[in-house]
């Protein structure tokens, strides 16, 4: 399990996703602003992640609100 610390997250780092949704990332890899050989729009990247076959981001309560407003 992710460490959890008490200060708040700046909305203007990399991989907001990642320190928001510790759970979700256990690993702390799959974040939107990693390096990738194509390049993926975030709302690619959010669709990937509802659609996945397990669903604990679609069932996940803040992950889907959280990705729509980062979106719009």
């Amino acid at each position: 399990m992710p460490i959890v610390h008490g200060t708040p997250l700046s909305e203007h780092g990399s991989n907001i996703a990642i320190s928001e949704f510790p759970t979700l990332f256990p690993t702390g890899r799959g974040g939107f602003d990693e390096p990738r050989q194509h390049k993926v729009s975030e709302k690619d990247w959010t669709n990937h992640f509802l659609q996945l076959c397990g669903g604990q981001f679609a069932r996940h309560p803040h992950f889907r609100y959280w990705a729509l407003n980062t979106i719009l």
